[in-house]
This record gives C-alpha cells, sequence and structure tokens, in this order.
C-alpha cells in the first residue's frame, strides 16, 4: 500500500505530543525527580517493562494460537508504536489499533482477517479485565469509609452495563458465529472492491474461523487472564511506589481511591487523560487533605512516564519502517 498520508499521522501525533509535554509541570517533575535515587530508578524502570511485557505476551499468545510467526521482541515494538498512538488520540483507550493490524499483516505477512482477530482478541480481553477489576474497586469503595466522597454504586453500574454488553457480544460470538463470519465475508468482499484496500488486503483469503474451537480453548483463555493479572499486579506496584515516593497519604482505602479515581479519569475522551487526570488527582489528595505539593509530585512524575512511553513508542513507529517501508511492503 502505499501510505503516503503515514507523514501526516507523524505530524499530527508529534503535535499533540507537543501539546501534552506543554502541560507538563516541569518545575515539579524535576523536584520529584531529584529525589529519586538510582535503585529507585531502576525499580521503576523494571516495574513499567513489566507492564509492557504482560501486555504483549497476551497478545503473543493469540498469534501463536493462530499461527502468526511472529515474535514477542516483534509484537512488544508494534504494540508499544499503536500505544503511542492511542495515547494521543481522544480516549488513550483506543486509536493505535488499525496500524497495528497493518504491521502485523505486511510485515510479519499475518493474513489480514487473522491479525484483525488476534487483535480484536486482545484488545476485547484486556477491555473486558480492565473494566472488572475498576467495577470491583467501585463496588469496595462503596462499602468503605470513603464511602460517602462519590456515588460509586452508580459508577459501579455503569461498569457493570458495559460488561455485560461485552458479555452478550461474546454470547453472540459462540452462539451463533456463523453470523459474524458471513459478515466479515461480506465486508472483505467490499474491500477488494476498493483500489487503496486491495493493496493492504493483498491475498487475504476471506476469514473462516472456528470461534467456538478457538475461545473454548480454556487454557489458552486462563492463560491469557493471568497474563492481564500481571500486568495489573505490575501496575499496582508502580503506582503504590509513586504515592510512597511523594509522601501520599497511607493505607489501603485511599490507596483504592486514587486508582480508581485515575483509572475513571483515563476512561473521558481526552489525548492522555490531559486535564482529567490533573482534576481527578487535585480532587482526591484535596479530599484525603494532603498537600498540594504531592498531587503535583504525582502528576509530574505519571506525566514524565507517560512523555517516555510516547517517545519509545514513536521510536518503534520508526523501526517499524515508517511511510517508506510502507509503501514497499516491507521492513
Amino acid at each position: 500500500m502505499r501510505f503516503n498520508r503515514l507523514p501526516v499521522l507523524w505530524l499530527v501525533a508529534l503535535g499533540v505530543a507537543g501539546w501534552m509535554l506543554s502541560q507538563t509541570p516541569f518545575a515539579a517533575a524535576e523536584q520529584a525527580l531529584r529525589g529519586l535515587g538510582p535503585d529507585q530508578w531502576l525499580v521503576w524502570l523494571a516495574v513499567n517493562a513489566g507492564i509492557a511485557l504482560a501486555g504483549a505476551s497476551r497478545w503473543h499468545l493469540f498469534t501463536r494460537c493462530l499461527g502468526v510467526s511472529v515474535t514477542l521482541n516483534q509484537l512488544l515494538k508494534i504494540r508499544q508504536a499503536g500505544l503511542a498512538v492511542s495515547f494521543l488520540t481522544p480516549g488513550p483507550q483506543f486509536g493505535g489499533e488499525p496500524l497495528q493490524v497493518y504491521w502485523l499483516h505486511r510485515r510479519y505477512r499475518a493474513p489480514l482477517p487473522t491479525a484483525l482477530l488476534a487483535l480484536g482478541l486482545d484488545r476485547l480481553y484486556e477491555f473486558a479485565v480492565n473494566l472488572l477489576l475498576l467495577a470491583a474497586g467501585v463496588f469496595l469503595l462503596a462499602r468503605s469509609p470513603l464511602a460517602a466522597i462519590a456515588d460509586w454504586q452508580a459508577v459501579g453500574v455503569g461498569l457493570i452495563g458495559a460488561l455485560s454488553s461485552i458479555a452478550v457480544a461474546g454470547r453472540f460470538l459462540l452462539g451463533k458465529p456463523g453470523r459474524f463470519t458471513q459478515a466479515l465475508q461480506s465486508l472483505f468482499r467490499r474491500w477488494r472492491q476498493h483500489s487503496l484496500l486491495r493493496a493492504v488486503i493483498g491475498d487475504s483469503h476471506d476469514p473462516a474461523w472456528d470461534w467456538r474451537a478457538l475461545l473454548g480453548q480454556r487454557r489458552l483463555m486462563v492463560q491469557a487472564l493471568l497474563w492481564s493479572l500481571l500486568g495489573w499486579a505490575a501496575l499496582l506496584a508502580e503506582l503504590w511506589l509513586l504515592l510512597d515516593w511523594v509522601v501520599a497519604p497511607q493505607g489501603v482505602w485511599n490507596f483504592l481511591l486514587v486508582l480508581v479515581a485515575m483509572r475513571l479519569a483515563f476512561l473521558l475522551p481526552l489525548p492522555g487523560g490531559v486535564g482529567s487526570l490533573e482534576m481527578a488527582m487535585f480532587w482526591v489528595f484535596q479530599y484525603l487533605h494532603a498537600a498540594p505539593g504531592a498531587a503535583l509530585a504525582l502528576i509530574a512524575l505519571m506525566r514524565v512516564r507517560d512523555a517516555v512511553f510516547v517517545a519509545a513508542g514513536l521510536g518503534c513507529m520508526a523501526w517499524l519502517g515508517g511511510w517508506r517501508a510502507a509503501k514497499s511492503g516491507q521492513a
């Protein structure tokens, strides 16, 4: 595919990244970072590497099951590049998936239907587990000493509604996979009639997946769940470390409140949660009667981490070949 629009993507991504950096409190970040020793830097790096590896490993499970010849290291680079795009688009949960599918298809010769299925399963699994754990945290807060801070039951009902929608969709796929396959076949036939999309699809065949056989592999699903839980464990460990470093109020309920507020802020349709995260953290720290400087230091550390991840993702995007490699379909 002659992907000559990719330079525009780079300009937009770099522009939004620059805007995000302009909102970062660098003075507070510098003060917070100066207080970290070499051992703390190493632990912070290791924990974030664990988060990234857990997500890539779950995706690797699905690609191996579908017969895609791609290594964990290669998937990690594709994932980081896609996450950088997702982070810089409205709603940091999604955005870079089309490019991830494109790179998996063009660079590693995965049939387009297979690439779509592998990534779709991974994102659906990740989103469902994230919502489930977030809903659990909300319902715990509803029965905690911090119950009066918000209408946690209403928030929990909304999350359960989203989870129910995912469950209904999964039940439909398991119960009537033929209808979904027919819809995809119709979609791919239309794509082949488009001059630009035909170059992307190439010789990909119509999807003919056995949804029941794939999703019925309990061992695969349990392994995917374990990788998701390991990723969450690393995420919780990072937040616990950051709160300890900025001398935030201690305690399990305080930690849970910060976690839930942070995750809910990232669900809002704002690039990288810029603005929503800051408001949520200042609100929580004010409620907990913590020093404003602690909230500012926490935000600064998180934004520095985000900036590093975005820069790494853009670097992975360049490694994947940019638009020059895309023109030839090679890397």
